[in-house]
């Protein structure tokens, strides 16, 4: 059976195969990462809260992404970081990632793609 992984996270010595958006681009996926951040900033919601950063920005299909900042762009900055450590951090624990738009990060283990 064929498979398009994207990228291969070694852990525990067990092979970890991300797909991306279908596409098979090795070495590529600093680039599809950004594009998936820049859709999930394209979802996010802003609004001024009554704080010290009274900036805050949420994407509401990623649960617990959401940042602050002093200025709107210092938030978004924010946001792009917290956006990023997020879907790190759901790769690395096997979490899903919903689809954004045409976006999506699928995550396969080396046991489950030649089923």
């Amino acid at each position: 059976m064929q498979y398009n992984p994207l990228i291969i996270i070694r852990k525990n010595k067990k092979q970890k195969y991300v797909k991306i958006n279908e596409r098979c681009v090795f070495g590529g996926f600093k680039e599809v990462l950004i594009e998936y951040i820049e859709e999930a900033l394209n979802h996010a919601h802003y609004e001024i809260i009554e704080d010290v950063e009274p900036f805050y920005g949420e994407v509401k299909e990623l649960p617990g992404v959401w940042a602050s900042g002093t200025t709107l762009e210092e938030c978004r900055k924010n946001l792009r970081d917290t956006i990023e450590g997020w879907i790190i951090l759901s790769i690395k624990k096997e979490l899903p990632i919903p689809k954004l738009g045409n976006k999506s990060i699928d995550i396969e283990t080396e046991t489950n793609i030649h089923s």
